[in-house]
């Protein structure tokens, strides 16, 4: 399997805390993407098509809407769907909405995620009341959640020659990254280091790994290179 982890383009969030010095009370709950965030998807998308990044075979995005409208740009422009996935949601922690927050947010009715982008496979878990159940996790709960999705994933893709790209977030894409290269966090879950993905930057591995007794060969991190440098952002 060829997995290609993909972060969603700016979303309104990180303009946010880009242009305001970090200010977390001016945070929305599920933001959409920015001008620039549609603008790097395209670009991304148009990577894709020219050949320069492994074409997915399947392609699965995180139901929040900033991850729906970047898995639109590359489902139109390589005429594909994308599958809604529950367990790939960023860390549901009180700054991704205003500070204070009395619970998470419930996520975009079934609906809504339809409108985002129409060749979207919703799971039946979305419904109009939304799709996130859950209290806010902790750091230690999060990585749980992504050793449970990684085992999922290896199950059904471990040594088929699929290339498969998920549609995510940058905290929790590095969980699944630790989970594959063995490199876990602490024991409450905090993480001794921050593996950089800027937004739609991928990173690529390859499993099971070139030698013997090898999970994961890690082809690139936070590769970008569809972007100008006045494009980059975090």
């Amino acid at each position: 399997m060829h997995l290609l982890l993909i972060r969603h383009g700016e979303s309104e969030n990180n303009g946010i805390y880009r242009t305001t010095n970090g200010d977390l009370s001016k945070l929305v709950p599920d933001p959409d993407l920015t001008t620039l965030g549609r603008r790097q998807a395209e670009k991304l998308a148009a990577f894709f098509a020219a050949g320069k990044l492994p074409r997915p075979d399947v392609l699965y995005t995180s139901l929040m809407r900033r991850a729906v409208a970047t898995s639109l740009s590359i489902c139109e422009t390589l005429k594909m769907s994308a599958i809604g996935q529950l367990d790939l949601h960023e860390v549901a922690v009180a700054d991704d909405g205003p500070v204070g927050a009395p619970a998470p947010s419930t996520g975009q009715p079934a609906s809504v995620l339809r409108t985002i982008n129409p060749r979207l496979i919703v799971p039946d878990e979305a419904t109009e009341d939304g799709w996130y159940r859950g209290s806010f996790e902790t750091p230690a709960t999060a990585w749980d959640r992504a050793q449970r999705f990684t085992s999922w994933l290896l199950d059904t893709y471990h040594g088929r020659d699929n290339c498969v790209a998920l549609v995510g977030h940058g905290w929790f894409h590095q969980l699944i990254l630790r989970v594959l290269v063995l490199h876990p966090p602490r024991p409450d879950g905090t993480l001794q280091s921050w593996f950089r993905m800027y937004n739609t930057a991928t990173i690529s591995l390859v499993l099971p790994g070139h030698f013997d007794q090898e999970l994961a060969d890690v082809l690139w991190m936070n590769r970008f290179d569809h972007l100008e440098p006045d494009e980059l952002t975090v």
